[in-house]
């Protein structure tokens, strides 16, 4: 419950220090979980997994739930890619799906991911902010998490990265390309 606390008065504090999100995420997101959670892993985290001898950094943030919670869908918008995660195939690491978001009048568009979760949406489905997604798959190796990054860009196949090198290498550009800190975007219930 303390850590809870914690956790919930750090985002709040986050969220009014914070620097406003680019013009094309907007502001008024759903939180992906019903609850404010300790984070394990930060935006631009250092990964184990290596480019060419670089440290990849981590695209997103990485929320310790209980497997089975639900994840919600941060805004409304269509499912470009579900997938299963990749990484070592010794660890059971689930399913993502990458969000597509976007205004049809000026053509900004933006994503979200989600990563190690088992879905209840397929590619191609349109969503509503906050809408059910998924649940949060227990991963057999690592403490149970949600995976989550937003992309200030139009879907490609980078925006379902969890990880980008430091400099670009095989193909991926160089981190952070156009992904942002999720905690310094601007939340509502």
């Amino acid at each position: 419950m303390r850590k809870t606390l914690v956790a919930l008065i750090v985002v709040a504090v986050l969220a009014i220090i914070s620097p406003p999100a680019h013009a094309w995420v907007p502001n008024g997101l759903k939180w992906p979980t019903n609850v404010y959670t300790v984070m394990l892993s930060g935006f631009g985290d250092n990964w184990v997994k290596s480019c060419n001898g670089l440290v990849k950094k981590h695209t997103g943030i990485d929320l310790s739930l209980s497997a089975g919670a639900a994840i919600y869908a941060t805004y409304w918008g269509t499912v470009q890619a579900k997938f299963w995660s990749s990484g070592d195939p010794q660890i059971d690491w689930g399913y993502a799906i990458t969000i597509s978001h976007g205004y049809q009048t000026s053509g900004n568009w933006w994503t979200s991911t989600y990563h190690h979760i088992d879905p209840v949406v397929n590619a191609g489905d349109t969503v509503k902010r906050g809408q059910l997604i998924g649940f949060v798959h227990y991963t057999s190796a690592f403490p149970t998490h949600l995976h989550f990054g937003v992309r200030d860009s139009a879907y490609s196949n980078i925006g379902n990265a969890g990880a980008l090198p430091q400099t670009a290498c095989g193909g991926y550009p160089a981190f952070p390309e156009y992904f942002k800190n999720p905690w310094h975007l601007s939340y509502m219930p």
